[in-house]
Parts: structure tokens; C-alpha cells; sequence
């Protein structure tokens, strides 16, 4: 009897040991998984990065903002989304008044007799000259040829000047909006999300694509060679500019558990 115990707790003790390196490779085997999966999704989607939508100095088709990573670029659907000029009113004087031309959060804009690709929680740049903005559209009436395309009020959306704030005034000869696609990547507690859209209030409308994310870092790669956690066209160093930019840098540490084991495992 006494041998069969010593047996029997043996094989037992073998067996839980078993168990727990089983489960703490397919803990393993999960992160690993996981972290090929957001490889993949950031390559993917920064392959993307300013198609048809070329960096100034004041405006990045890549943006980092408190480890938040945003990704611009142009549609094609299957051609180049449109660029839709500004109808101005009736004069010839230019800059036209503050705000816009059906509203303070409006502008009419030529479809040119074709289909209109902009749509209620759609975001498009509104360029005037050099300068861009982004809008996030909330209302589109159209009449003809003319688009009365209104958006929200937010002076700032993912960072970026947005609408007719900061003293913007439309040009009526060299005005235009377009629509753009937006990728955001964020983390929220322990889940990272992926964002292709915003919500009425301006935050990303995403989705988790990953959870266990125990910490996400993300910085810019300057063509200097510096780093840096965003850019910045305001000061005085010309090198960490949006134009600046060759890449971004993004460190995740993600980890698993399970019931079995008394610790959760970890890997970066």
C-alpha cells in the first residue's frame, strides 16, 4: 500500500507538471501569435502611409500623439478619391469671410455631375492653399452640382487642426476637400484597438485586435536619426518636423495566463 502511494503521488506529481508546461507553451504559443498578428496589421497598413497624401511640414500622413498612431492616406475606390473645389459665393474678393460658405461648419463644393463619394462619418482634408485641415463630415445635401458638406465643430481631430479653426479663411480660387482614410492604433487598458473611423465626438470607433497588452510604446524616427515621441513644426529645431519622419518605432510587451499556472507568462 505504501509503495502504491508513493507511485501513485509520483505519476500525479508528473502529471500536473506536465500540464502546467503544456498550458505555459500554449500561453506561449498564444503571445507569440499575437504578437506576429499586430506585426503584421502595423506592415500592412503602413505600407499605406501617405498614398497620395505627401507629408508638409505642419501636416504628417503619419502621426504618433500619446502612443496613438495614426495612418493617412488617400482611397482608391477603385480610382483616386476626387478632390471637390470650394463654389464660392458671388464677388471676387479673397479670402473669403471667417467661416464657411453654407454655415460656420459648411462649405459647397462641385461634384462635377458625378457620384459623391463623401457620407455622414466620412473624414476628408480641407485644403486651402498650402494649409490643411481635417473635417469629420456629419451632413452632405446636394443640389445639382453643388455639395453642402457640413462637419463637426472640433478645432483638433487625432491631433490635427481640424475644420475652420486657428484663424482659417477659404480661398475661393484654391480650395478643396477630399476624402481620406484614417488608421488609428491605440491601447485601452490591456487591449490594443484598430480604428478606420471616428466616432461623432471625434475619438477613434475601433476594435480589438489583440488583448493581454501589458504596455505600447510608440515614437518617431526622424531622417537625422533622432527620436523623438511626436513631432513638432512649432519649435525651433527644423530636424522633427512631419516632413521629417522616416518611420516609427513601437515597442509592446504583451502576457497570458492560465488557471493552471499561479503567474502569468510574458513575452515582448
Amino acid at each position: 500500500l505504501v509503495l502504491g502511494v508513493i507511485v501513485v503521488s509520483a505519476m500525479l506529481g508528473f502529471t500536473v507538471s506536465s500540464m502546467k508546461n503544456l498550458e505555459r507553451n500554449r500561453t506561449h504559443e498564444e503571445i507569440a501569435r499575437s504578437a506576429r498578428f499586430i506585426g503584421m496589421s502595423l506592415e500592412r497598413d503602413m505600407q499605406e502611409t501617405g498614398v497620395s497624401l505627401e507629408s508638409t511640414v505642419a501636416f504628417g500622413s503619419l502621426s504618433v500623439r500619446a502612443d496613438t498612431v495614426t495612418i493617412c492616406r488617400v482611397p482608391f475606390e477603385p480610382n483616386e478619391a476626387r478632390p471637390h473645389p470650394l463654389i464660392p459665393p458671388a464677388g471676387t474678393v479673397t479670402p473669403l469671410p471667417a467661416g464657411g460658405t453654407c454655415g460656420a461648419t459648411g462649405v459647397n463644393v462641385d461634384t462635377n455631375g458625378e457620384p459623391f463619394d463623401l457620407e455622414v462619418g466620412d473624414i476628408a482634408r480641407l485644403q486651402v492653399n498650402n494649409t490643411r485641415h481635417v473635417i469629420l463630415v456629419n451632413g452632405v445635401t446636394i443640389s445639382g452640382n453643388d455639395a453642402a458638406v457640413s462637419f463637426t465643430a472640433d478645432s483638433t481631430l487625432m491631433g490635427y487642426p481640424a475644420g475652420l479653426s486657428q484663424g482659417m479663411l477659404l480661398d475661393r480660387f484654391n480650395t478643396f476637400v477630399q476624402k481620406l482614410d484614417l488608421t488609428v492604433y491605440y491601447s485601452d487598458g490591456t487591449a490594443l484597438y484598430r480604428a478606420g473611423s471616428l466616432k461623432p465626438n471625434g475619438e477613434p470607433d475601433g476594435e480589438p485586435i489583440s488583448y493581454g497588452i501589458e504596455s505600447w510604446d510608440a515614437w518617431i524616427v526622424f531622417a537625422d536619426g533622432s527620436e523623438a515621441e511626436n513631432a513638432n513644426p512649432y519649435d525651433t529645431d527644423g530636424g522633427n518636423d512631419y516632413d521629417d519622419q522616416l518611420g516609427v518605432k513601437i515597442q509592446a510587451e504583451l502576457s497570458g495566463d492560465h488557471p493552471l499556472l499561479r503567474d502569468g507568462t510574458s513575452g515582448v
